[in-house]
């Protein structure tokens, strides 16, 4: 049957029209953001970046073939981790330096979205995915902490300019992106050992999409 039949190596015909419709998805949905946040209803537009972000981190779930009761507990782990810490940062500054979060991302918690702790599982498990032929996990985890920070820096003018959250100095701390660092080597580094497979194609493509719709966002506002 044309259902059983691979393309690649454990890939059905049916999985590669999953990944593909998904992939569909996720590039509309980020072209559509893009041009709403340059538009006259930018207000409304942010509106939806909660729901964005929990879409992605569903479409990302949903399109991995390796679940798990292991896997379930590094979401959990890393949504409420992550969520903790923010919590801990906003309050006391020690962490990420003095900030505060805005209005940009929805209901908050304790002055935090909740949907932060969502943003720490998406990303730690893409980079987790994109650097899955790493097979060294302090090398696996020193190079997703690197990406992951590399990514904070061009997410930050854009998350300012969008009300995400402001920071109460001048410049961006630098222990911000040393905490980034560290928090996303810890994250990275259970995943390695809790020997889960992170590989999903998605993974790469919600990448993709977020370094061009931030990439984006930066020339427009600010060149």
């Amino acid at each position: 049957m044309l259902s059983q039949k691979s393309t690649e190596p454990g890939v059905t015909v049916n999985q590669d029209k999953k990944f593909y419709l998904l992939s569909a998805v996720v590039v509309i949905f980020h072209l559509v953001g893009l041009v709403g946040l340059i538009s006259p209803w930018k207000d409304l537009f942010l509106l939806t970046t909660p729901l964005h972000l929990l879409l992605l981190a569903g479409l990302l779930v949903y399109q991995h073939t390796e679940k798990n009761g292991k896997y379930f507990f590094f979401m959990g782990f890393t949504a409420i981790i992550g969520f903790s810490l923010e919590v801990i940062g906003v309050h006391s500054g020690l962490i990420f330096g003095p900030y505060h979060y805005g209005q940009g991302l929805g209901w908050k918690l304790a002055g935090v979205p909740v949907v932060i702790g969502v943003n720490w599982f998406l990303l730690t498990t893409c980079f987790l995915s994109f650097t899955h032929s790493t097979k060294e996990p302090i090398n696996r985890s020193l190079a997703v902490a690197l990406f992951m920070t590399l990514f904070d820096v061009i997410l930050e003018p854009v998350a300012i300019a969008m009300d995400f959250w402001k920071w109460d100095t001048l410049a961006i701390p630098l222990q911000n992106y040393l905490s980034w660092f560290l928090i996303s080597f810890g994250m990275a580094y259970l995943g390695t050992q809790l020997q889960l497979s992170f590989h999903n194609r998605l993974a790469a493509v919600i990448m993709a999409c977020l370094l061009v719709f931030f990439l984006s966002l930066n020339l427009i506002l600010y060149v």
